[in-house]
């Protein structure tokens, strides 16, 4: 048996399930309060109930309004997606000004490499004649 009930003893949810157990029982149970609750502190108890014996349980708990972690009232999980959706972003436009930035250089560079490759054919031409009148 469960019930959830106020300080003063009144019961405001109580529920009720029979599990079979054999020698050793362990589990986890979630407990929905109803959405009418007031905000306070509860208690919730728990009775075991196995042969001639009876067990029982006791906890304390608070009911306060919600409490957001996100700024801006945002899920925590909506706000990580935009995160990492801003960072994806961020890294294709980084990767499309340095791709850019690699071709536009390898034209300057091209550009650079004839006019130096035309200097050194001009060069070779003027040994070449040199060559030639020395020869002679």
């Amino acid at each position: 048996n469960y019930i959830i009930s106020d300080l003063n003893g009144q019961t405001v949810w109580e529920e009720s399930e029979t599990i079979a157990v054999e020698e050793q029982y362990s589990f986890n149970r979630e407990f929905f309060v109803p959405s009418d609750l007031d905000l306070g502190t509860y208690v919730l108890g728990m009775e075991v109930v196995y042969v001639n014996s009876v067990a029982t349980s006791t906890t304390m708990f608070s009911v306060v309004d919600e409490i957001s972690d996100a700024p801006l009232g945002l899920e925590a999980e909506f706000v990580w997606y935009l995160i990492a959706g801003i960072v994806v972003l961020l890294l294709i436009l980084v990767g499309f000004v340095f791709i850019r930035g690699l071709y536009s250089g390898n034209e300057g560079l091209k550009d650079e490499k004839k006019k130096k490759l035309d200097e050194v054919k001009g060069e070779m031409g003027r040994l070449k004649s040199l060559i030639k009148k020395v020869k002679k």
